[in-house]
């Protein structure tokens, strides 16, 4: 039997709540970097198409995302780009053959977290998305208590916020009868 850590187990237990969205158009890399990370807990959506990536992207709210630059539809960097100019907090890995200095200037200064080339190792990019994660919580996070519930996670409470006026007018009503 295999035994973990306390800190480790907190960590894998709050990565089930962690959402990821893997943007690599070769799809047995995608299959191995969603497996993985589905291993260690995330929710992870996943396409090969820039133009639904960028959809995904904009649709949804990711705690990270692992994002290639050459990309059939659109490509990373115009992903990246229009991502940081509609305001999108979220972490972004690039993950890329593109491996100039001058290519990985040009991905970080347009917004990119962090920056991987090909071929790498797959616990290397599994330490990285962890890190963005843990980066992003100590600057983005956002904490909701609905009753005896804490929430950390910026996806879970977008989608509970949007149901803040449904919940008020719930507790309004409560009050109103116990009156």
């Amino acid at each position: 039997m295999e035994t973990r850590s306390g800190l480790e187990m907190m960590v894998r237990a709050r990565s089930l709540r962690m959402r990821v969205l893997v943007v690599e158009d070769y799809t047995p890399l995608r299959g191995a970097i969603v497996a993985g990370l589905r291993e260690d807990g995330y929710a992870v959506d996943a396409t090969g198409d820039g133009q639904e990536a960028l959809w995904y992207a904009e649709s949804n709210a990711y705690d990270a995302l692992v994002l290639d630059l050459m990309l059939p539809g659109l490509d990373g960097l115009s992903i990246l780009r229009r991502l940081r100019q509609t305001k999108r907090p979220a972490p972004v890995l690039i993950l890329t053959a593109k491996d100039t200095v001058e290519d990985r200037v040009t991905g970080l200064d347009a917004g990119a977290d962090d920056y991987l080339v090909k071929p790498f190792a797959l616990p290397e990019l599994f330490a990285r998305v962890r890190a963005l994660v843990r980066r992003g919580y100590g600057v983005h996070d956002a904490v909701l208590r609905v009753g005896e519930t804490v929430t950390g996670n910026r996806a879970a409470v977008a989608e509970l916020t949007s149901h803040l006026a449904t919940i008020n007018a719930v507790v309004a009503t409560i009050r109103e009868i116990s009156n």
